[in-house]
């Protein structure tokens, strides 16, 4: 059942909304990948937000799809706010049903930094009907795992009915090679393989009805050129089989390379943006936080001196820094 609210202001409805689906400012500026500042500052009605975070609010807050433009147009203040929907507080699931809940998914130990647009598009692939094995690939370092994860928790904040059996995340980093992958997926599973044969038939048995998003981290160690397999690796095409018998499951990858298998999609991964060294900009300390690389640099180093602060002195070298190791997630 939905309710107008006409009475309030814009600020209030989203403090309302937030509320209801039991987010703190701090863990819905974690989704949103903002700081908590500009919460605050949108619920107080000091701040707009920019149309790109005004859509990831959308998305955190449950809006309805054929809400969302409505809902952006408004925080943006390009429409007055006549109200928007109350929605509902999520049901649990059913019985017989697994909770959607991130299983062994790690959570995020600092603030997501960048990559908002990568990260809406992996977001916006995932939820496409035809995309049913994504691989973001980038060398080592990249942020291809961050990424990953941080699209696992977004995904189970604002849409947590698209997987209702769940998000497991396989980290496979201390495998090398194909015949461990089946294993390694039951073992995350939690499903007890009997024997040492017909082991892909037992986990496509336990799949097959399955509504999941399986994380498979670091596939690179499980490739041909790197598990020392000559020309092909036992178990990757285990991977298309879990596609063409199990409807209902989605992979998300991470590998250095592409996997080369059927019903593969590719998202490349490149570093982040860095400014240019020039004497102008070193001089205007808001707009070099205005690079994520920069942003990120400065987490990273407060991490280490709680005291650390970026200043005309030593902006350019941690330009310089940034552009040398092409900073990642």
């Amino acid at each position: 059942m939905e309710k107008t609210i006409s009475t309030v202001s814009f600020g209030d409805w989203i403090k309302q909304q937030r509320k209801n689906l039991d987010l703190t400012q701090e863990r819905l500026a974690q989704i949103v990948g903002c700081s908590v500042v500009l919460i605050r500052k949108i619920e107080s009605q000091e701040r707009r937000p920019s149309r790109q975070i005004a859509g990831l609010l959308a998305q955190a807050l449950r809006v309805p799809v054929h809400e969302q433009e409505h809902f952006i147009e408004i925080a943006r203040q390009e429409r007055h706010f006549n109200g928007l929907p109350t929605l509902t507080t999520p049901q649990p699931a059913p019985s017989g049903r697994l909770d959607p809940v991130l299983r062994a998914v790690p959570a995020p130990a600092t603030p997501f930094i960048g990559r908002e647009h990568e990260l809406a598009k992996i977001i916006q692939l995932l939820l496409q009907s035809e995309c049913r094995m994504l691989t973001l690939i980038g060398p080592g370092g990249i942020g291809k795992t961050r990424l990953a994860l941080e699209a696992a928790h977004r995904i189970n904040a604002s849409y947590p009915d698209q997987f209702p059996d769940g998000i497991v995340y396989i980290p496979l980093t201390q495998l090398t090679a194909g015949s461990y992958l089946i294993p390694a997926i039951a073992d995350h599973l939690q499903i007890q393989l009997s024997g040492a044969h017909q082991q892909q038939l037992q986990l496509l048995s336990h799949l097959e009805n399955k509504s999941l998003l399986l994380i498979l981290d670091n596939l690179e160690q499980m490739l041909p050129s790197r598990a020392g397999f000559g020309q092909a690796a036992p178990d990757l095409d285990f991977l298309s089989q879990i596609l063409a018998t199990t409807p209902s499951i989605k992979l998300l990858i991470t590998s250095r390379e592409r996997l080369s298998l059927h019903g593969e999609w590719l998202f490349e991964l490149s570093g982040l943006p860095v400014p240019e060294t020039d004497g102008q900009l070193s001089r205007r300390l808001s707009k070099a936080m205005q690079y994520s690389s920069i942003a990120l640099f400065v987490q990273q180093a407060r991490r280490v001196t709680p005291g650390f602060s970026l200043t005309p002195d030593n902006l350019g070298d941690v330009i310089l820094i940034c552009q040398l190791v092409e900073v990642c997630l």
